[in-house]
């Protein structure tokens, strides 16, 4: 059972095509958007997987480009749209437009970062301790993901092959420091 966006087409499993996901972002515009970039989409899941169906299912459009389509499955289970990146080029990809950047520390690292240019109001990282030049500008932060949450983030898990079962009820991240009202948009307290 996932949770699917009404506008997107019911098509089986995968990644959408740009021409797929540029007619959904035209008819959803007022949606907000969520675009998170991993190394792997199982550490999406075990990292983010609560926070990213809570926010799906509040009603955010949760983007994930993905280098191997064929692993998409546990996304899918969190509501996440899977964008297969070999068929995304750098301009269809700044068409997404996020209002909240969420990063892998290692991939902000690697430069993995996808060229979105400006346009998104957040970045939040995950996956470890920031980088020394954001360090000052980013604070801890957390999120209790819901019961629901916990339930389909076990699922995730499962379908990416990690075990166990997501008992954990919070999630951290590290926030940008100077927007509080994105904080609360984002749904994410001060750790700590």
């Amino acid at each position: 059972m996932a949770v699917r966006s009404a506008a997107l087409p019911e098509r089986g499993f995968g990644t959408y095509s740009p021409t797929e996901w540029r007619a959904h972002a035209r008819r959803c515009d007022l949606r907000y958007r969520l675009v998170v970039v991993a190394p792997a989409v199982a550490e999406v899941v075990q990292h983010l997987g609560g926070w990213l169906f809570d926010m799906r299912a509040s009603g955010w459009e949760v983007i994930v480009p993905v280098s191997d389509p064929a692993a998409v499955r546990p996304l899918e289970i969190l509501g996440a749209v899977p964008l297969d990146l070999e068929h995304w080029p750098a301009a269809a990809v700044r068409e997404i437009r996020p209002d909240v950047l969420a990063i892998a520390v290692d991939s902000y690292r690697a430069d993995l970062v996808p060229p979105l240019g400006g346009g998104h109001s957040e970045t939040v990282l995950w996956g470890g301790l920031p980088p020394d030049e954001l360090g000052r500008r980013m604070r801890p932060a957390r999120h209790r993901v819901s019961v629901a949450g916990r339930a389909f983030k076990s699922c995730a898990l499962t379908a990416s092959g990690l075990r166990g079962v997501a008992g954990d009820c919070m999630e951290t991240f590290w926030a940008g420091a100077e927007v509080s009202g994105a904080r609360r948009l984002l749904e994410l307290a001060p750790a700590g």
